[in-house]
Order: C-alpha cells, then structure tokens, then sequence
C-alpha cells in the first residue's frame, strides 16, 4: 500500500506540476500482504498490498524495441516500429518507408522520442524530479514519466 500511495500522489503532482506523466486512476488494496524491505537493509516487513491502476495514451516502452533489436529480428522490430507510429505518431504515417530516405518515417519517429524524453528530462530537473530507474523499461516514447519506483525529490 505504501509504495502505491506514494506512486499515486507522485503522478499526480507531476501531472499538476506540468510534467509529462501517466495519471493514477485509482487504487485500491488487494486484501494481500507483501513482502518489502523498505531501506534495502534485509529488515523485511510484510506490508498491506494495493494496486494503482495508471493511464496513458500508451505504455509502449524503450525495452519494447529492445529485444528485437538485440536478436536482430528486423521484422518484429519493424513491425513495433510501424504499430507505434500508426497509433501514437500519425504525422509520421504517410511518411516513406523507405531506408535509404534520410527523411524516413523511423527516423522522423527516431528524433521524436528524443525530443520529448529530452523535454521530459528537462521537466524532472525543473521541478528537482529525480527519477531513480532510468531503464529502458522505464522510458515512454510518448516522453511520458510511467514509473514511481524509487524517486524522490532535491531540496
């Protein structure tokens, strides 16, 4: 219950604080204890369980493109690529497929996510923001902030 409380208020200041950011729907407690060691210290604790439920227009990741790219499968990686243009980069549809165009529909949606994870980024320190888990799995390529594990706040 904690962790997702503290998840819950987080998105929703980061929200009203301008940040880029998914939003807490609601949250509500499982009934279920769970084992969490709050300081990282090997002092465990069961602790009351919750579940936040989070929205966005997507929760397409970084690591989405990730294993693909690793196992080089360009098809699936293709196929991530042009699901997620056609969903959440419309202006990017109709744009040419073609590889050998600098101008290409990947490398338009390529600098898009750069830009917003930049302005997200940009966000976070504005605001003293620090995020904690800058993994792949925890970066929106819409340049949302989808992840309130371990952060906290600069004074």
């Amino acid at each position: 219950m904690r962790s997702s409380v503290r998840e819950f208020l987080c998105s929703e200041a980061m929200y009203h604080l301008g940040v880029p950011t998914t939003r807490a729907l609601s949250l509500v407690a499982t009934g279920a204890g769970v084992v969490r060691d709050q300081f990282y210290d090997g002092q465990v604790q069961v602790e009351p369980g919750a579940v936040v439920c989070r929205v966005a227009e997507n929760f397409i990741r970084l690591g989405s493109f990730q294993l693909p790219a690793y196992r080089n499968d360009l098809d699936l990686l293709k196929k991530i690529a042009d699901y997620t243009i056609d969903r959440g980069f419309p202006q990017f549809s109709s744009v040419t497929y073609d590889f050998d165009d600098e101008e290409n529909r990947y490398v338009l949606f390529l600098r898009e996510v750069i830009s917003r994870t930049v302005k997200m980024i940009v966000k976070w320190q504005a605001v003293g923001f620090v995020h904690g888990v800058c993994n792949t799995d925890n970066f929106s390529v819409l340049g949302v902030t989808i992840d309130y594990g371990p952060y906290g706040f600069l004074d």
